[in-house]
């Protein structure tokens, strides 16, 4: 892939450096580790074709694999199960699948600045002094936005009609 896309290389660092974490970004969302191997390909997939450089695809992965996975999530909604009793591969109940799309959805709707820090935060598991370095700010920014994140999350899930 990387020879095609005229990466030197560069894509082919970012897989091997990133891939684990692609993976486990998508299965947290997904609960299946067939849904999640899915969406992490198309997320490499959609990384060669993409027309950036090295540095800037490395910024955009946790949000590509986040969305990826959101994508595999609605196709799999709008199938109808086989059967009566039929449990997702996740096996998780459809009222958590959608409890679960809905917190999805309510952190999309957050400003970019508390939802870019919560994603790096919880799905990609890295420190606040990571965030910073990466997003360009003061850790105790991050630490801040984190907590301001949390809050209106919480709230327009309560809003949503979810008990906390």
């Amino acid at each position: 892939m990387a020879e095609q896309t005229g990466a030197d290389g560069a894509l082919a660092g970012l897989y091997h450096r990133y891939r684990v974490r692609v993976y486990r970004t998508a299965l947290a969302i997904l609960k299946s580790s067939a849904l999640a191997e899915e969406a992490a390909q198309e997320v490499w997939l959609r990384a060669a074709r993409a027309e950036r450089g090295a540095e800037e695809l490395e910024r955009q992965l946790p949000v590509m694999a986040r969305n990826a996975a959101i994508d595999v999530l609605r196709r799999e909604s709008r199938c109808v199960p086989l059967h009566e009793g039929w449990e997702p591969p996740g096996g998780e109940a459809p009222e958590e699948r959608a409890a679960f799309l809905a917190l999805w959805e309510q952190l999309r709707g957050l400003a970019p600045e508390y939802r870019d820090v919560l994603e790096l935060k919880f799905l990609w598991g890295l420190s606040n002094r990571e965030i910073a370095r990466r997003l360009g700010l003061k850790e105790s920014t991050v630490a801040t936005r984190a907590q301001r994140g949390r809050e209106r999350l919480r709230e327009a899930l309560r809003k949503e009609g979810y008990d906390l």
